[in-house]
Parts: structure tokens; C-alpha cells; sequence
């Protein structure tokens, strides 16, 4: 964030210093090309409307008010019609500038998301989990990793097809995103295995939600005729480990001990 307010900061000036050696010199030197690295900064790092709005700015007919300065019909009609052509150039090249970081971002997301669910994949989880963990470890506040898997998966995609396991793991993430936070992050980590990460949520905070998960699960799975359930290894660290994936390890730890214990359980531990 503060480095989007320092590149926003930074057109801005670049414009203003344009604009003033652009108004020492006269409309006879153009300078079009100088505002565009404003222009072009700004709608990267601002949005589509300041680009476009900074376009127009620096496209703005300001000699006719120089003092001292008298034009004919011919120049004014000439710096009218430059000012009109600058506008369009600024303008297109926002709106492409614009276009390309839209397109950028939604590549990003794609390649952070998983297409069959929606939820994020492992490396997205991996870096985000990993910026969570360090700011826990600054503020000193727990934070608890939960370790999903679903029981059973596997007879469902053997006896109703791929389709039907698709449908499991679809509804499977929509369930786990609508019962927990909008803090909280849920990934499919591979197969029919999820992730949730509980930023600020000690043991006691955190197995209202996993409880409330493994239930509603059931539940829904058994109203559509599923034999489907949900094994869960939680793990709350009062000062996460520096490494996700020992996390990770510690999680899946817990969830082996339900999953031998007769499934659709919840094993939750403190680290330390």
C-alpha cells in the first residue's frame, strides 16, 4: 500500500514538473511523450480513472492565459487541435495500460486459485500462511492450522464417477469458506485434502468453526445420499514455527490420529 501512495506521489510530481518546463518553453516544443510516464504510473499504480483523469490534465490547452502572449486564428486552431490529438493519445494509452494490468491480475489469480473449487491452491496457501505466521510472531498472537480430509472420497468416486467426487469437493469448499471468517484462509492442498488457516484464533476459538464444519458436513452429505465425512487435525501455535510447511507437518500429524481413531473426528493440539 505505501508503495502504491509513493508511485501515485511520484506521477504526480513528474506531471507538475512537465508542466512547468512545458510552460517555460511554449506550445512550439511538444512534450507529449514525458507526460506519458506519469500517465502510464498512475494508472498502473493508481486506478483506470486517475490515469485517465491525469491524461486529460496534461492534455489541457493551458497557453491560451500565458501573459504577453497573443495567437491568430491559425495557432489557436493548431494548439487546439494538438491538445485534442494528446488527449486521445493519453487517453488510449491509459485505457490499454488498464487493460493489461486487468488481464495481469486475473492471470495472478488464476494461477493462485484452484480451478475446480475456487479455493487457494497450495503455493498461494504456502506464501499467504507464511505471511500470517510472521505477523502472529510480531504481534504475538496464536493462530490455529486445520488439516482436512475428506473420509470415504475415494468409494464415492469409485461407484458414481469423477463427477460425482467433483461435486463433493466443489461443495466441500463452498461449506469450509462459508463457515469460517472472511480473515480466514481455506485452500485444497491436492486430492480431496483442505487447508484452513485461523489468523488471532487460539484452541478454544478455533473449535467452535471445526466442529461446526465437521457436523454441517455430515449432515449435508447424508441429506444427498452421500456416505461422506470429515477428519480433522488442528494445530494452534501461541508463536507459529518460521517454516509453513512444519506447520503443515504438525497438522497432518493430528489428522493421521483422527483418521486412526475411526474418522470423523477433530484431533486438536497446542503446539509447545
Amino acid at each position: 500500500m505505501k508503495s502504491r501512495i509513493a508511485w501515485v506521489a511520484l506521477a504526480l510530481a513528474w506531471y507538475l514538473a512537465v508542466d512547468w518546463v512545458d510552460w517555460v518553453t511554449g506550445f512550439e516544443a511538444s512534450l507529449s511523450v514525458y507526460y506519458l510516464i506519469p500517465v502510464v504510473a498512475m494508472t498502473w499504480y493508481g486506478s483506470w480513472w486517475a490515469g485517465l483523469l491525469l491524461g486529460l490534465c496534461c492534455a489541457s490547452p493551458w497557453w491560451p492565459v500565458r501573459p504577453g502572449v497573443t495567437f491568430n486564428d491559425y495557432e489557436r486552431a493548431l494548439a487546439y487541435w494538438n491538445s485534442a490529438m494528446e488527449a486521445g493519445l493519453y487517453v488510449t494509452v491509459s485505457l490499454l495500460v488498464s487493460s493489461l494490468k486487468r488481464a495481469l491480475d486475473r492471470e495472478r489469480d488464476l494461477a493462485r486459485t484452484d480451478p475446480l473449487t475456487g479455493a487457494w491452491n497450495a503455493r498461494a496457501f504456502r506464501e499467504l500462511a507464511g505471511h500470517e505466521a510472521a505477523r502472529a510472531r510480531r504481534s504475538g498472537l496464536p493462530l490455529t492450522l486445520a488439516y482436512l480430509d475428506m473420509d470415504r472420497f475415494k468409494e464415492v468416486n469409485d461407484s458414481r464417477g469423477h463427477a460425482a467426487g467433483d461435486e463433493l469437493l466443489r461443495a466441500m469448499a463452498a461449506l469450509l469458506r462459508a463457515q469460517v471468517r472472511a480473515t480466514d484462509l481455506v485452500a485444497r492442498l491436492g486430492g480431496d485434502e483442505f487447508a484452513i488457516l485461523l489468523p488471532e484464533a487460539g484452541r478454544e476459538a478455533a473449535l467452535l468453526p471445526l466442529e461446526r464444519i465437521r457436523n454441517t458436513l455430515r449432515a449435508e452429505m447424508q441429506a444427498k445420499g452421500f456416505p461422506v465425512s470429515v477428519s480433522i487435525g488442528a494445530v494452534t501455535f501461541p508463536a507459529p514455527p518460521p517454516g509453513v510447511d512444519e506447520m503443515l507437518r504438525q497438522a497432518d500429524a493430528r489428522l493421521y490420529e483422527a483418521k486412526r481413531a475411526g474418522k470423523d473426528r477433530l484431533v486438536q493440539a497446542e503446539a509447545g
